[in-house]
């Protein structure tokens, strides 16, 4: 089993409450209990794999499991980043948490569900109210993040906003609303579930546009109108010790979406936890279908949502009246790659303008100059909002950081232009000065290998690999943006499940998600990584492989950003070929004299002069002609999306795209039947 993601141990067997909506109450009819040697052997398992966060949950109270201190300790041991506690605050004590503290726990998420007559009713035992209120200020004065958790029920829906005002005057992180899981003592007691319609009509009341601390959870955006926990988080798979059973829970885990959802594309799919199975059996869709309707036509309910869709700086645009509308990406963005060249003469331009490996000079000044220029150009020439630039080529790093810092200073001193780079390298010059100044300007860093290759060169376990592996933890442990990449070829046909282990195992070196990219199709030679000629795949043959990868990523939960993949479930394709992201390519070896200002084009590669001989001009400018496209929306992985574009040919990503929804269209429709036929 893979890593990444978040592991959940279910401890304890005794709880002092009796919640009318308890999730772990049929493993505790069936006595599904851990017992310490499969709670230790699950955490050594989880750590092994390199699972980065663990959380003590229950089938009672974990606290009151008499090891919980001893799995603290382990957790601690085996290097856990994150330990953390769900728990209904019984029995907190300063004495305790000091000690819990010190084996390592860092955050605790607390049951609060309504005022006090309401909580003390849900949970079936007075005065616990008191005890999880108490608890906020014990654990925050050791120094524990604490968030709190409120279940919504037919029996504290009165009471949300007046818990959220009294826990705005406690140090609580964060609150989230969960509607209730279809399971445990909610399919005995169904009728204190609220409807979807009922939750989505009094959204703004529970969370008020501008707040940012109360988030909902559990249910879809399109039916609150206001920013999820999922959405903002994003959603991953847990790995789950039930009893002695380690499994994986992945976000559809008993969930359905109705035919509107399959229908047509939308913004949010990604990161939607769908509808309760259960639920839906029960009473049916009622009126969900219509909701789902309004929101991917654009009339969403509150304007906090669509402000979070909306990128800081982005035009507006009128839409005619009458016009079926749905939410789409923003305008297609400038690709600018900026391809560093090996010369000895010109590789590494120090601050005192001699080469570093004594190979000749390059004046320190001239190459600033360059290089101003080029971005000076870049910018003055092109009427786009959104420009990402793409360092690549033999290595990116072979400039010093101080001219890369020269470069980056040009690019933001245009006010109004959403302006981002990406360095593509093997990371073998990391070092401390590129660190800092990497992680000061905001940069991402971008870097691949591939172990399948048939040379073996790069196989799991080879030098090459291992050097490689130990410089991307080095980066994620300096706290680098990272984004990795493997480039599709055709060798990886059938090894999909391998492709996206490799992927698992990288992902997991880090404490949060790391964009993932798929590359490899159409004949772009902008990024060094990408297989070339022969190797290459074509537009179809790219998206079946990228459909059977994704699909393993999808029953993993998405434990992590795939691109291009993200974005393709997001959004549907543009309408034309021509809206795809304009390419203007520089080389920085050819260095001499003035630079020309780039001519502003689209849907292709465009080189300046001074550039080798050979290169196209590039073809119709992006973007909607009839200035018609909805409000644009951001991307999860939009710095890490101009990598893959760089590598990219852009006809060839169009068709590969439309390849792609087609396959995937498919294989949700079959899958959705199957589960039909099953179900019934």
């Amino acid at each position: 089993m893979s890593g990444g993601g978040t592991a959940h141990a279910l401890i304890s067997s005794a709880c002092v409450n009796a919640c009318a909506f308890c999730a772990a109450s049929q493993q505790r009819r069936e006595g599904r209990f851990a017992r310490r040697e499969d709670v230790l052997a699950f955490l050594r398992s989880a750590a092994a794999d390199g699972v980065q966060h663990v959380v003590f949950s229950g089938i009672g109270e974990p606290t009151l499991d008499r090891h919980f201190d001893e799995y603290l300790g382990v957790a601690q041991g085996l290097g856990f980043r994150t330990i953390g506690l769900f728990s209904n605050g019984f029995g907190c004590t300063q004495e305790r948490v000091r000690r819990w503290r010190s084996l390592g726990l860092d955050r605790v998420l607390l049951s609060v569900h309504g005022l006090e007559a309401g909580h003390d009713r849900l949970v079936g035992r007075s005065g616990s109210f008191s005890e999880a209120i108490g608890a906020i200020s014990t654990y925050a004065g050791e120094s524990v993040r604490v968030n709190v958790n409120t279940c919504l029920t037919r029996w504290n829906l009165h009471e949300v906003v007046g818990l959220r005002d009294r826990l705005t005057e406690l140090p609580v992180d964060r609150q989230t609303l969960a509607f209730l899981e279809w399971s445990g003592s909610v399919s005995s007691h169904s009728e204190i579930v609220p409807d979807y319609e009922e939750i989505g009509a009094r959204a703004a009341e529970f969370v008020p546009e501008g707040n940012r601390r109360t988030r909902f959870d559990n249910i879809p955006a399109c039916i609150v109108g206001r920013k999820t926990r999922e959405e903002s988080e994003g959603i991953q798979g847990v790995r789950l010790l039930d009893g002695a059973r380690d499994v994986r829970i992945v976000p559809s885990h008993r969930k359905v979406w109705p035919d509107a959802c399959v229908a047509q594309p939308c913004a949010l799919r990604c990161s939607c936890p769908g509808f309760e199975r259960g639920y839906v059996e029960a009473r049916g869709w009622q009126g969900v279908p219509r909701l789902v309707e309004q929101f991917l036509s654009g009339q969403v309910p509150g304007a906090e949502l669509r402000a979070d869709l909306t990128p800081a700086g982005a035009p507006a645009r009128r839409r005619p009246a009458g016009r079926r509308q749905h939410l789409r990406p923003a305008p297609a963005p400038r690709i600018v790659i900026l391809r560093v060249g090996q010369r000895p003469e010109a590789a590494v331009p120090t601050p005192s303008g001699h080469d570093s490996r004594g190979n000749g000079t390059f004046p320190a000044t001239d190459s600033e100059r360059h290089l101003r220029a080029v971005v000076r150009g870049v910018l003055d020439g092109d009427d786009r909002w959104d420009v990402r630039f793409v360092w690549t080529g033999d290595d990116p790093l072979l400039l010093a950081p101080e001219l890369f810092g020269h470069a980056i200073e040009e690019s933001r001193a245009r006010k109004g232009l959403s302006v981002s780079h990406v360095v593509h390298t093997d990371m073998s010059r990391l070092d401390a000065r590129w660190a800092d100044m990497l992680r000061r300007t905001g940069c991402v860093l971008s870097t691949g290998l591939d172990p399948f290759r048939p040379d073996g060169q790069e196989a799991i376990g080879s030098p090459a690999h291992q050097e490689w592996v130990a410089r991307v933890a080095l980066a994620l442990d300096l706290g680098l943006d990272l984004h990795l990449s493997l480039p599709l070829a055709p060798w990886h046909r059938e090894r999909e499940e391998h492709v996206y282990r490799f992927l698992c195992g990288l992902e997991s070196l880090a404490s949060r998600p790391v964009p993932c990219s798929l590359g490899g199709v159409g004949r772009s030679p902008s990024v060094s990584t990408a297989p070339r000629g022969e190797a290459r795949l074509g537009p179809e043959d790219y998206a079946r492989l990228v459909v059977r990868v994704a699909r393993v990523w999808e029953d993993e939960g998405r434990p992590f950003p795939l691109v291009p993949v993200d974005d393709w479930l997001r959004y549907p394709a543009p309408p034309r070929e021509t809206e795809t992201p304009p390419v203007t390519v520089f080389d920085l070896a050819e260095d001499g004299g003035a630079v020309p200002r780039p001519a502003t084009g689209g849907g292709g590669e465009r080189r300046t002069r001074g550039a080798p001989a050979g290169s196209r001009a590039a073809g119709k400018r992006g973007g909607s002609e009839d200035g018609n496209d909805a409000g644009p929306a951001p991307t999860t992985c939009a710095r890490g999306c101009a990598v893959w574009w760089a590598g990219s040919e852009p006809q060839a990503h169009y068709r590969a795209r439309r390849a792609f929804e087609r396959a995937w269209s498919a294989q949700t429709e079959q899958s959705m039947e199957e589960g039909g036929s099953h179900d019934s």
